[in-house]
């Protein structure tokens, strides 16, 4: 029986050397490919939400209120390509950023019993987040496609297929907002 190992390497941006030199199998991201040895399915789309601890703030209503305020940031969020309005809501949260973490679920850690917020994903309200309020932002923030890229060395190999199948068929209820 083959053996199955899965790592799960922190990254801005995934590494197409890595894809090429078949150093990784399958990378997760919200980047296009844009090599066409490098192949790609989106998963799902999801919209950006500010979170915050109801106990110890009220909502942030306005911009100035979202401008204001103080976050917990992800550490890979400087540099990250982005629209205009994006570039906006990145640099309210950096001016304002107190703690910085390299993982979603981290960041829900430090929003919980403090005044702190956090802007992420929608669909990660279940990791850690559940037990926080949430609001949208006071902009119109992109939308976000996260999709699964892989070397088209891949694309016909069976066990690599049903890996591919399982991950989008895991992702089927996250396709609709």
């Amino acid at each position: 029986m083959a053996s199955f190992r899965l790592n799960i390497l922190p990254s801005r941006k995934p590494n197409i050397e890595q894809l090429q030199q078949h150093n990784v199998d399958v990378a997760f991201s919200p980047f296009a490919p844009d090599h066409n040895d490098i192949m790609s399915v989106r998963l799902f789309d999801d919209v950006a939400r500010c979170y915050y601890d109801p106990a110890y703030r009220s909502p942030p209503v306005t911009e100035q209120d979202f401008d204001n305020a103080r976050y917990v940031g992800l550490s890979f969020t400087k540099g990250a390509s982005a629209s205009q309005t994006d570039k906006r809501i990145i640099q309210a949260i950096d001016a304002n950023t107190v703690i910085r973490t390299n993982s979603f679920a981290t960041m829900a850690t430090f929003v919980k019993g403090s005044e702190l917020m956090a802007i992420v994903p929608s669909k990660l309200n279940t990791l850690g987040f559940e037990h926080l309020d949430s609001v949208a932002l006071p902009y119109q923030p992109t939308p976000i496609t996260m999709r699964m890229l892989w070397h088209k060395k891949y694309q016909k190999d069976p066990k690599h297929q049903w890996f591919r199948e399982q991950v989008v068929a895991s992702t089927d209820i996250f396709r609709t907002y």
